[in-house]
C-alpha cells in the first residue's frame, strides 16, 4: 500500500491560496535552518550551550527529580519543571529544532506541485 503524499493541489478549490501558503512557509523553513545553521557551527553558541543551556538543563533535571521523589508531589510545581525542561532542552539541542524543521520542510515539498523553493 502506498501512503505517499503524492497530491495534486490544482484540483482542489482554493489550493491556489493553500499552496501560495506552503510556499511562504516553504521559504521561511529554510531560512530558519540556515540561520540554525550557521548558529550551530558558532564558536559562540558552542560558548553559550556549554557556559548557560547546559548547565540550566542540568538544574532543570534535578529540581524536576528531587520534585518528583517527594513524598507528597506539588502537581502544578511538577508541571512547571516540566515545562522548563522542555524549554531547556529546546535551546539546549539546536540540531534537534533544526531536524524538526527540516523535516516540516521535506513534508511541505512533497505536497507543493515543483518541490518547494530550490
Amino acid at each position: 500500500m502506498n501512503n505517499s503524499l503524492d497530491i495534486d493541489l490544482s484540483e482542489i478549490p482554493g489550493s491556489e491560496i493553500r499552496q501560495e501558503a506552503l510556499r511562504e512557509r516553504d521559504s521561511k523553513l529554510v531560512r530558519v535552518i540556515e540561520a540554525l545553521d550557521a548558529i550551530i557551527e558558532s564558536n559562540e553558541w558552542r560558548t553559550l550551550k556549554e557556559e548557560v543551556f547546559d548547565e540550566v538543563h542540568a538544574s532543570v533535571e534535578r529540581r524536576l527529580q528531587a520534585e518528583a521523589n517527594k513524598s507528597e508531589v506539588a502537581l502544578p510545581e511538577l508541571y512547571r519543571l516540566q515545562g522548563e525542561r522542555k524549554w531547556a532542552m529546546r535551546f539546549a539541542k539546536l540540531e534537534v529544532l533544526r531536524s524538526q524543521y527540516r523535516t516540516e520542510l521535506t513534508s511541505i515539498r512533497k505536497i507543493i506541485p515543483g518541490g518547494g523553493a530550490p
